[in-house]
């Protein structure tokens, strides 16, 4: 599974035909402060009926739960 970022965070993804994104402030980067050991791929899990999990090649974790159809908060 691959990610992609852009300025406000990460980008939703789409797993089982369900749209997903990590939370509103949960986000640990953003598209300007990738740190550059971040792979942007890696493995995703589905953990319960409303969460998955990813796991980035470079060991970090993300939450992604069903998008809510709003746009993020942009700081």
């Amino acid at each position: 599974m691959e990610i992609s970022l852009w300025h406000c965070g990460i980008e939703p993804i789409r797993h089982d035909r369900e749209l997903w994104e990590v939370p509103d402030g949960e986000e640990p980067f953003d598209g300007t402060n990738v740190p550059n050991s971040v792979a942007l791929s890696g493995t995703i899990e589905r953990v319960s009926a409303d969460e998955l999990l990813y796991v980035d090649d470079s060991g970090i974790s993300l939450q992604f739960v069903p998008d809510n159809g709003t746009e993020p908060i942009c700081d």
